[in-house]
């Protein structure tokens, strides 16, 4: 009798574990994923500041100019979609909570902002690598080192 309790007891090893999903895998994506619209009009002024040529500061300018605009004509979309809830409810029609309605208007303009981050990094990281500024400031590490890997790779094929 002892035996089978202790049969029972004891942990199986070889089952398959359980794996933890992340519960926003977009946030895991980005690490300074879910900057507030403040956050992220300064973190893209921040990037134009750094930017060396006037084309990659328009390219900037102008994402951030769409995304403002895209800001503006949400707002007054739900200010007539706020209306017209209000109509809805005082003729006692079916609607979701208001709560619900907010929170999907909050998931939008996350995204929306996490979308206008993601582009207005492409630009900036382009041109302001670590990599490319430490090859411009080393001449000798592009001409000397580089060549010598590509070599060494070719060789172990």
């Amino acid at each position: 009798m002892g035996t089978d309790k202790d049969n029972n007891s004891k942990e199986d090893h070889l089952s398959p574990t359980e794996i933890n999903k992340p519960n926003h895998p977009e946030k895991d994506n980005h690490p300074n994923a879910d900057l507030s619209h403040e956050e992220l009009q300064e973190r893209i002024d921040l990037y134009e500041k750094m930017n060396k040529e006037e084309k990659q500061s328009f390219n900037l300018q102008k994402i951030k100019n769409k995304y403002l605009k895209e800001m503006e004509e949400r707002e007054i979309n739900r200010n007539k979609g706020a209306l017209h809830y209000g109509m809805g409810v005082r003729s006692d029609l079916p609607h979701k909570d208001y709560e619900d309605i907010k929170d999907m208007h909050n998931d939008q303009d996350r995204k929306l902002r996490n979308d206008t981050l993601k582009e207005a990094k492409e630009p900036y990281r382009a041109e302001n690598s670590l990599e490319k500024s430490f090859k411009e400031k080393h001449p000798l590490f592009r001409e000397g080192i580089e060549p010598s890997f590509n070599k060494a790779k070719d060789m172990d094929r």
